[in-house]
């Protein structure tokens, strides 16, 4: 018996972001060129495998490089940002969720909690998720196996039995 295979994928990418606070006054809270970030569920033969990947390339935080090449981030890679003078705020790089059947992915997650830049109060709270892709395989998990020797004996116990009577009757026709 062949086996079989399902997959599912989505891929994202975003060019050019740039985040300011504060307007013209403060520098660049976060910037970056490229990102590129991919989602994938697949099964063959009843095993899932869920993968996720993102890829930045010239990550700033108030005009401190982070990343400067296209490179694979680990995922839920945490950047403390008090050590940029930011504080109540996280900034998590390939974030990314798993169930039983399917993956998120969120290649950038900026938390800010009333944050405070550089000891300026910014009164700002949200959560900022740039590039989202989330594949997920749905009904691909049913095993097509038959798991009970039983049902298996009544089948082939079935078949030999409508072989004996077709058989039996083509001999009567002649």
């Amino acid at each position: 018996m062949a086996g079989q295979t399902y997959s599912a994928q989505a891929t994202s990418m975003v060019s050019g972001f740039n985040f300011k606070m504060l307007g013209q006054s403060l520098a660049d809270v976060l910037d970056f060129s490229t990102m590129t970030l991919n989602a994938s569920a697949i099964n063959i033969n009843g095993h899932l495998a869920l993968n996720g990947n993102t890829a930045i390339e010239n990550v700033n935080v108030l005009g401190h490089a982070l990343i400067n090449s296209m490179a694979p981030i680990a995922p839920n890679t945490i950047i403390d940002l008090s050590t940029f003078g930011i504080t109540n705020a996280s900034l998590i790089l390939n974030e990314q969720f798993q169930t039983a059947d399917s993956i998120t992915v969120n290649a950038l997650d900026l938390k800010l909690n009333g944050s405070s830049i550089m000891g300026l109060p910014t009164l700002i709270s949200g959560d900022l998720i740039l590039g989202h892709s989330m594949a997920q395989l749905v009904n691909s998990l049913a095993s097509t196996t038959i798991d009970n020797p039983s049902v298996l004996l009544l089948f082939s116990t079935g078949l030999i039995i409508l072989g004996i009577v077709t058989n039996s009757n083509r001999r009567n026709q002649k």
